[in-house]
């Protein structure tokens, strides 16, 4: 592995790594900092001492959870894994901030003339922006719109109320049609959100955010959990019925039993089971349960 570059981020520390392997990585920080997103003049004030705390509402180990649970789809997906940073001089001038720090490293998802070994062997790999901008260009290129709404249900599934443009790239397969594109979500930052604090509970009100919502039992507001993604949903999910959304909670039921909830919560290290592994396991048990009623919520909000 070779550092080369700072990674980007609004809250997260990280490293662009190469690996020896062709591919190309990344090194995310378990602590988020979004203290930076303020203004200069309420850094190191009150203010952002209390911005920094809401951040424990996010469950700092659930993106871990996350890649193993979708192993038993066929949703491309990244599998981070947990590290400490070694006090290397392998790092140079990033060994002051980065060493003895602990993170998730995880594959990108690069376009091919970027590594030597593309994911999930896809002949293109592109941002959301660019694939939009070739959709409206060039007419022989789809998505795969019935495997985007397979993720999308894992999405409401898990809570992850953060999958805007900026969370997705798109792997682009060559076939006799043409190129399809398949999702490839990304940043499980937002999965499994309590919002049991004062200030998130304000902001969990129907006239508080119009983007977040807690990870419950049950699905309170659809709206408020697709939110950030609607633009997205809007133009690729359009042509979808409401039976096809029942075949994409139902592929997702069949592939995300129990025993995998079990062993994807197990991923995570074991200090957290007991703290809060137990009750996002009941949750998700009792999720998966409901499903096919949050698909006909989505679809609804897709039309109406």
């Amino acid at each position: 592995l070779t550092v080369y570059e700072k990674g980007g981020g609004h809250q997260t520390t990280s490293l662009k790594i190469k690996g020896g392997d062709g591919k190309e990585y990344a090194f995310r920080s378990i602590d988020k900092d979004p203290t930076k997103l303020l203004p200069f003049d309420l850094q190191n004030t009150f203010v952002s001492r209390t911005f920094q705390d809401v951040t424990s509402m996010q469950q700092p180990y659930g993106a871990i959870a996350i890649g193993s649970m979708l192993d038993a789809t066929e949703i491309l997906h990244a599998k981070p894994k947990l590290y400490m940073m070694p006090p290397s001089d392998e790092l140079g001038t990033f060994k002051y901030k980065y060493a003895n720090l602990l993170g998730m490293l995880e594959e990108k998802p690069k376009n091919v003339d970027e590594v030597g070994t593309a994911f999930a062997d896809a002949d293109e790999i592109f941002q959301s922006r660019k694939l939009f901008r070739n959709l409206y260009e060039d007419h022989s290129i789809t998505v795969d719109a019935k495997e985007y709404a397979k993720a999308r249900m894992f999405d409401v599934l898990v809570g992850d109320w953060g999958k805007h443009e900026d969370n997705w790239k798109w792997a682009g397969f060559e076939t006799a049609d043409g190129m399809v594109y398949r999702p490839i979500p990304r940043d499980r930052d937002y999965v499994f959100s309590r919002w049991d604090g004062f200030l998130t509970y304000l902001v969990d009100r129907k006239w508080g955010a119009p983007n977040g919502e807690n990870f419950g039992y049950k699905l309170n507001d659809i709206r408020s959990l697709v939110f950030s993604s609607q633009p997205a949903d809007r133009r690729l999910l359009n042509e979808l019925t409401r039976a096809d959304w029942q075949e994409a909670a139902a592929y997702i039921q069949s592939r995300i039993t129990d025993e995998v909830i079990e062993k994807g919560i197990r991923t995570m290290p074991p200090e957290i089971y007991e703290l809060s592994g137990k009750e996002i396991e009941a949750k998700l048990k009792q999720r998966i349960k409901d499903l096919k009623t949050y698909a006909d919520q989505f679809y609804e909000n897709l039309i109406f």
